[in-house]
């Protein structure tokens, strides 16, 4: 199994507040903490950033990627 998580926020300037920022970064170390506590020797969770290098443009509204938003995503879990 593997989680996605978050990663560098600096191409989402127009969202982003220090605030929201940080609560991101903690969010990131919590789904890494889980992972590793749900982790067993025969199920391993493996945490996987799909946020740096993922840009506005990758995006076909304020919520869903596009086409090139999907291909990205896919390349970064497969």
């Amino acid at each position: 199994m593997c989680l996605m998580t978050i990663g560098s926020y600096a191409d989402h300037t127009d969202l982003m507040t220090l605030e929201l920022t940080n609560y991101m970064t903690q969010l990131q170390q919590e789904v890494i903490t889980i992972a590793n506590e749900q982790s067993t020797s025969s199920s391993q969770i493996i945490p996987v950033d799909i946020n740096t290098g993922f840009t506005d443009s990758l995006l076909a509204d304020d919520v869903h990627c596009n086409e090139s938003g999907a291909n990205f995503i896919c390349t970064k879990i497969l």
